[in-house]
């Protein structure tokens, strides 16, 4: 009978090795390798959690910079023609100011891009180097972003003056209008 205890004993713990421990073990490297790859996938979802709350407290400071941005830009609202006059009269207002003396000034045909509209204003005039400078300054200052597409300075046949002609740029926002044209 104590053998049988025995034997029966052995049976019952190879059965539970068989159908309990051994195929626990064998599943091991496949569960210690699925745990892994989950702690990756957890650590991404931290990380990605991380970059979206980043993301939500720079929202609201990327807003205000792109107010401030578009306001160097000339509304959609303002006709084209009181654009091209603003900057037209701030070209002779600075050269008023910095003494340089304009000997022509116009507009140029506008280029629309997508999302905005290019303005073209071009003038010539002349000027001793020191007004030049304060010109060239002045025209920086305008309350809008201006670019200059082209500047040529040469001797002027007056003593001591410049020459100069250019063409500034400026830009006006479209945003309803997609099309690109040149």
């Amino acid at each position: 009978m104590l053998n049988d205890k025995k034997t029966l004993a052995l049976l019952i713990l190879f059965a539970v090795y068989i159908f309990g421990v051994k195929p626990v073990y064998d599943k091991l490297p496949f569960m210690v390798l699925e745990l892994k790859n989950l702690k990756k996938a957890v650590a991404k979802e931290e990380f990605l959690l991380t970059e979206q709350k980043k993301i939500k407290e720079m929202y609201p400071k990327l807003l205000k910079k792109i107010d401030k941005n578009k306001s160097l830009f000339f509304s959609e609202q303002t006709p084209t023609s009181s654009a091209m006059s603003s900057i037209q009269s701030y070209i002779k207002k600075v050269s008023l100011q910095s003494g340089v003396r304009l000997v022509n000034i116009s507009w140029g045909s506008p280029v629309k891009k997508k999302g905005y509209v290019v303005l073209f204003v071009s003038f010539s005039g002349r000027g001793f180097p020191y007004q030049f400078e304060a010109f060239l300054k002045s025209i920086y200052s305008f309350k809008k972003l201006v670019r200059f597409e082209s500047l040529s300075i040469y001797a002027s046949p007056y003593a001591n003056e410049l020459s100069f002609s250019g063409i500034i740029k400026c830009f006006k926002l479209n945003e309803g209008e997609e099309i690109e044209k040149k």
